[in-house]
């Protein structure tokens, strides 16, 4: 999905794990978009919070996004994002004016499904992207409940049961001439020796807007660990 920030306008429900609201906000700006406080037919984004709520599960998703999903019956939007697809647009939009740095940002999206409550071996998995960050990778784990990431954002998984969708961002600032494929590779390698974890890799890299980024990025906390509820 392409998403376009110039000109068009977002909005912002529940709990986002990755910015605060007014610094999520500042970014669409930035970018040539809007930001509304409310859902109404002239809004294009509903950016979902990623910490979710215990009524997800049961289908009880909050007013903002079932009166999005009510307009988007009827229009075709507004859309709504997951907040990592809304930080991904944010690394592939530079903000108007940005500059580069003599170097790119490579971001890789590792996402994969497990049993709620999870089979993987956390610890494994937390021992991989320990050595990410060591490897001076910004590292972000986040979870949505598949039924939710299914309604909402229209994903493809036809799973029933309970399970998770589990999304790890990892972004690396590189030198320009870093073989960013290579990389992804022993990251996809990594991954699957992790026990019962069995996902599947998509990433880009950017130079223009690179130092905007990495300067965002120092508002995000890392997590490399599950939080169960």
């Amino acid at each position: 999905m392409s998403i376009t920030f110039e000109g068009r306008s977002f909005c912002f429900t529940g709990a986002l794990i990755d910015l605060k609201r007014s610094a999520a906000q500042r970014e669409v700006r930035a970018r040539g978009g809007l930001t509304l406080d409310r859902v109404n037919d002239r809004l294009d984004y509903l950016v979902v919070g990623a910490k979710g709520s215990p009524g997800w599960k049961h289908g009880a998703y909050g007013r903002k996004i079932e009166s999005a999903r009510e307009l988007a019956a009827q229009d075709g939007r507004p859309l709504l994002l997951g907040e990592p697809q809304f930080m991904d647009a944010l690394a592939e939009t530079p903000p108007t004016n940005s500059g580069a740095i003599d170097a790119k940002v490579v971001v890789v999206n590792y996402k994969f499904l497990t049993p709620d409550p999870p089979n993987f071996d956390q610890d494994a998995l937390e021992q991989v992207l320990s050595d990410l960050q060591m490897n001076s990778a910004h590292v972000r784990l986040s979870a949505f409940p598949l039924i939710a990431y299914r309604e909402l954002f229209g994903a493809a998984e036809h799973l029933t049961g309970d399970y998770l969708a589990i999304e790890i961002r990892i972004v690396r600032q590189t030198p320009l001439e870093f073989n960013s494929g290579d990389w992804v590779g022993t990251i996809e390698r990594l991954m699957e020796a992790v026990p019962e974890v069995d996902g599947a890799a998509k990433w880009f890299e950017r130079v223009e807007g690179s130092a905007d980024y990495l300067r965002l990025l120092g508002e995000v906390p890392q997590s490399i660990r599950l939080v169960e509820s």
